[in-house]
C-alpha cells in the first residue's frame, strides 16, 4: 500500500542481490516505498508508466536489454521522475551518454555508494 507521505522508489538492476541490498539502503534513510523492482527492460518500463515513480534507480545493463533504452522511455513519458543511473559502468563515455539522454545522476557501484545515500537522504528530507 502506498503512503502518500513518502517519495516513490522504482529500482531497476539485474542482479537480484544489488536490489535487495539497495532496499536496505533506502529503507535505513527512510521516507521512501519502493513501488517496484525490475531485471529487464520490458518491466522497467511496464512499472515506470504503471507508478510513475519519485525515483527511478537505474543500471545499465540489464537482462534483454539496455537500461538507456528504458532512460529514454521515462524521460519522455514521465519526466518528473528523478533517474539515478547506478552502475558498474563508471567510464565518462557511458556517463556522457547518460546525461544526455537526461538522467539526473550518474554514480558508480563501485564507489558512489555514499553519494547515493546523499541524494537520497537530501531528497527525503525536503518533503
Amino acid at each position: 500500500m502506498l503512503k502518500s507521505n513518502l517519495k516513490s522508489v522504482l529500482l531497476v538492476d539485474d542482479s537480484i542481490d544489488v536490489r535487495k541490498n539497495l532496499s536496505k539502503i533506502i529503507d535505513s534513510i527512510g521516507g521512501y516505498n519502493i513501488v517496484g523492482e525490475a531485471e529487464d527492460v520490458g518491466t522497467a518500463i511496464l512499472l515506470g508508466n504503471r507508478f510513475k515513480p519519485d525515483f527511478i534507480i537505474l543500471d545499465i545493463n540489464l537482462t534483454h536489454g539496455s537500461g538507456l533504452d528504458a532512460l529514454v522511455h521515462y524521460k519522455k513519458t514521465n519526466p518528473n521522475s528523478k533517474v539515478i543511473v547506478f552502475t558498474n559502468y563508471g567510464k565518462d563515455a557511458f556517463k556522457k551518454v547518460s546525461l544526455s539522454l537526461g538522467a539526473d545522476y550518474f554514480l558508480d557501484k563501485s564507489k558512489d555508494i555514499e553519494q547515493l545515500i546523499e541524494i537520497l537522504s537530501l531528497k527525503s528530507s525536503s518533503n
